[in-house]
């Protein structure tokens, strides 16, 4: 697929390198093109998101509205993956903004749970490390099923957008293991389930 990532901070460069090894033409859109000249595949936002079969959002949770303010005509009418965090706040995400904003784009929340060490490195002692998100049933969600398969998480779908707060909290789980209780940010979650018992 054709895939745009708005942003070329560690979320988005492991994200969007784990697609690229994956076969598929990814497009990282940015504001400032001579900042990211190391990185292959840059180009101005407009130019990145125009024709995307999925689009995500990796701006700084505090960038989020400055881009919608400029950028929010580009994005709309997309299916744009949402991997911001607001840290410090009665929520980490903003999507009664982004809905707002984009009223015709198909939104999930995602890739915003783990540390971006884990998307660089997702198999962990063996195992890999699992990645909740939410968003609506449809064809969108199996392509977003599809593309965190494709960075080597297991996608686990907590439900549509009003689960975003439960997806929330798994991003404070995350945080208070990494650095309350010292696990470091190489670490993972994972849902155990028994495959022989009902329901």
């Amino acid at each position: 697929m054709r895939l745009a990532v708005v942003g070329a901070g560690g979320v988005g460069r492991a994200v969007g390198a784990a697609w690229r090894t994956a076969g598929h033409d990814v497009t990282f859109g940015v504001r400032e093109l001579d900042r990211h000249r190391d990185l292959p595949g840059v180009a101005p936002i407009e130019a990145a998101v125009d024709g995307a079969a999925a689009v995500l959002v990796a701006v700084p949770g505090a960038a989020l509205a400055d881009l919608l303010d400029t950028h929010a005509g580009s994005l709309d009418g997309h299916l744009l993956v949402d991997a911001t965090n607001v840290l410090g706040g009665t929520t980490m995400h903003q999507l009664p903004l982004l809905l707002a904003r984009v009223p015709r784009a198909r939104v999930f929340r995602a890739f915003c749970t783990v540390g971006v060490e884990v998307m660089a490195e997702p198999v962990i002692d063996g195992a890999r490390a699992d990645l909740v998100f939410c968003g609506p049933d449809g064809p969108d969600r199996v392509r977003v099923t599809d593309l965190i398969t494709d960075v080597g998480l297991r996608p686990i779908h907590l439900g549509g957008l009003d689960a975003a707060d439960l997806v929330d909290g798994v991003t404070r789980l995350w945080f208070a293991l990494a650095f309350r209780q010292g696990l470091g940010r190489h670490h993972g979650i994972r849902v155990l389930a028994d495959p022989g018992r009902p329901s």
